[in-house]
């Protein structure tokens, strides 16, 4: 068994050591967001996921900031899961009618309305 060890590389053993680690702290820290409340980024509201998306948006961007044409935002993708209701939307932005590369952003909204999160 010794011999086996020998012969692999180091970066392998640390590699294969990493993903055990991910492997363990993986359901401890899916146990731990499970005992506090859910946070999320505004309260409830009503209206299409994709307005409330486009206004939490709108809302977060700085002032002095480059001025961002909503209005030029599509719609890459959008799914709402069933079994909690949450709709996904992916979201690009077209300039001139086309779109910018390797530029998506995606916003989470709650069956009630509440921004969950937003990447991108």
């Amino acid at each position: 068994m010794n011999r086996l060890f020998c012969r692999c590389p180091r970066g392998v053993i640390a590699a294969l050591s990493f993903v055990l680690i991910c492997a363990l702290a993986a359901p401890l820290a899916a146990s731990e967001m499970s005992r506090n409340s859910p946070q999320f980024l505004t309260g409830p509201a009503t209206g299409d996921a994709l307005d409330l998306a486009v206004d939490f948006l709108r809302s977060r961007t700085q002032k002095g900031a480059a001025e961002v044409d909503f209005n030029s935002l599509a719609v890459r993708d959008r799914y709402t899961t069933t079994h909690n209701g949450t709709t996904h939307l992916y979201l690009t932005q077209r300039v001139h009618g086309l779109v910018i590369a390797n530029q998506v952003i995606n916003v989470n909204v709650s069956a009630r309305g509440e921004i969950i999160n937003q990447g991108g």
